[in-house]
């Protein structure tokens, strides 16, 4: 299996506390014992890509999205401090989402808005929607088992190769890499292990390994 190393980031956190919404009053004191209500809807939108990179780059995008509607007790509204805190306490599943550090921006952010909105409203109640976009980035790295060849080793190699209408292919029937037999006019190639294939198919090969793809006997510059 090859060796993978992985980055993550977060390319961008955009947050909109919007569509303020103040209840109608409910009448007065001595006609309703309602209290005063102050709903939050909380949403979470998150643009994922998977990113690979190695020989070749492939990318897998992924969006999801999660809410939550919560109602806030006039007390935390009261200080942007203890709104954080109760956010960070009421929200555990955002911590699956992303690294704590950007759930603690977040509520952060969010509290002086719940803050404000609330006395703002005389605490009189409101309905908001907080909508929080992620989009995440992650790297991985494909690292190859092996280590490609080097230029000096494959120089070397090509002095080993020779046609098979040469006379020395009698001992040899076909090349392990494409499975096609040594016929006709063609250059092939003697490892130093004496392994013989074809040169287009060999140094293809010691590109991406400077392993014998028979006896795993290494091509070095020696």
């Amino acid at each position: 299996m090859p060796s993978t190393s992985t980055t993550r980031r977060y390319a961008a956190i955009h947050i909109d506390v919007s569509n303020r919404r103040v209840p109608p009053p409910t009448g007065n004191d001595d006609e309703t014992n309602e209290q005063p209500q102050f709903t939050f809807l909380f949403a979470f939108h998150r643009h994922y890509l998977l990113r690979f990179t190695g020989e070749s780059e492939m990318e897998y995008p992924y969006n999801e999205c999660a809410g939550i509607t919560m109602e806030l007790p006039v007390l935390v509204l009261k200080d942007p401090n203890t709104c954080a805190d109760y956010l960070w306490s009421t929200l555990p599943w955002v911590h699956d989402f992303l690294d704590g550090t950007i759930v603690k921006f977040i509520v952060e952010t969010m509290s002086p808005s719940l803050c404000g909105f609330a006395e703002y409203t005389n605490f009189s109640g409101f309905h908001l929607q907080a909508h929080v976009t992620a989009f995440l980035l992650e790297m991985v790295t494909l690292t190859p088992l092996f280590e490609c060849a080097s230029e000096s080793a494959l120089e070397k190699l090509k002095a080993e190769s020779f046609r098979t209408n040469s006379g020395e292919t009698d001992q040899y029937d076909d090349c392990v890499i494409c499975l096609e037999d040594f016929s006709g006019d063609q250059f092939l190639t003697k490892m130093p292990c004496s392994h013989v294939f074809h040169q287009s198919c060999i140094f293809d090969w010691l590109e991406r390994s400077n392993a014998c793809p028979l006896c795993r006997g290494k091509l070095d510059d020696d």
